[in-house]
């Protein structure tokens, strides 16, 4: 992740270094450097209240991660996986998938690990996020919300605990059910949904879906009396169970 200074540059340079970086000033090193060992970072974004940042990271075959952002951080690929070791780290192929338990040295190697992640069982490359400050659900104030590109899952990260679940969400017609691979049958109208997360100026997210054209608002449930919110809001699949309101349909 690089870092630099668009609009201060000298005449003829395009930009300037901030003199706070890690590697500002080091002989030998790239000083737009902010922090390295991402492998696909989607998003980043920021806590309104507290400034923390957040950075959403594609893996290759084995989790999605959400990492705190570290002036001066490795997160650690290509020799790390959320919290896994890979092949190369151990001298063997870099195309090699596997997962392997981190070796007895690893306290002593400075890489930076993620505060929340998911397994490719229940998502497949994670996208947006933001941290929810907003107050029409107040049990999710402070989360951290993640949404997964292909299976349109939302993920809700606790940032005081380190929980991370799969958020239930229901719509006006009762619960939205959830596929083995794909996320919730009703937004599924091509092989991947292309989710994305947002806010309005109120703090409140909205889910952009590319797969059906949708913006659909998240809510909270109490004010939603249909059996189905009630089952789902008590079947322990979550902190809270989040009613979920199309908008007007868009071509994307």
């Amino acid at each position: 992740m690089l870092r630099i200074n668009p609009l201060a540059g000298p005449a003829g340079a395009p930009y300037t270094v901030p003199a706070d970086n890690p590697w500002a000033g080091t002989p030998g090193a790239l000083p737009e450097i902010w922090a390295r060992g991402l492998r696909n970072p989607q998003s980043f974004t920021w806590d309104q209240l507290t400034g923390a940042m957040y950075i959403n990271d594609i893996g290759q075959a084995l989790v999605e991660e959400i990492n705190r952002g570290i002036s001066g951080a490795n997160y650690g690929w290509p020799y790390r996986e959320g919290s896994y070791a890979k092949a190369i780290a151990f001298g063997g192929a870099a195309d090699d998938e596997s997962a392997y338990s981190l070796p007895a040295t690893d306290a002593t190697l400075g890489y930076t690990y993620p505060v929340g992640s998911y397994s490719h069982t229940e998502g497949n490359a994670i996208g947006s996020g933001l941290l929810y400050r907003g107050s029409e659900v107040p049990a999710l104030y402070g989360h951290y919300l993640a949404a997964d590109i292909v299976s349109g899952r939302i993920f809700d990260f606790n940032p005081a605990t380190g929980a991370m679940a799969v958020l239930p969400l229901v719509d006006d017609a009762g619960p939205l059910t959830l596929t083995t691979k794909y996320g919730y049958d009703s937004w599924l109208v091509s092989p991947r949904v292309d989710a994305r997360l947002s806010a309005d100026a109120a703090g409140e997210p909205l889910l952009l879906l590319k797969s059906n054209g949708a913006v659909y608002r998240l809510g909270n449930a109490v004010a939603v009396p249909e059996p189905g919110s009630a089952l789902l809001a008590c079947c322990g699949l979550g902190l809270v169970t989040v009613v979920v309101r199309a908008g007007r349909r868009r071509p994307w």
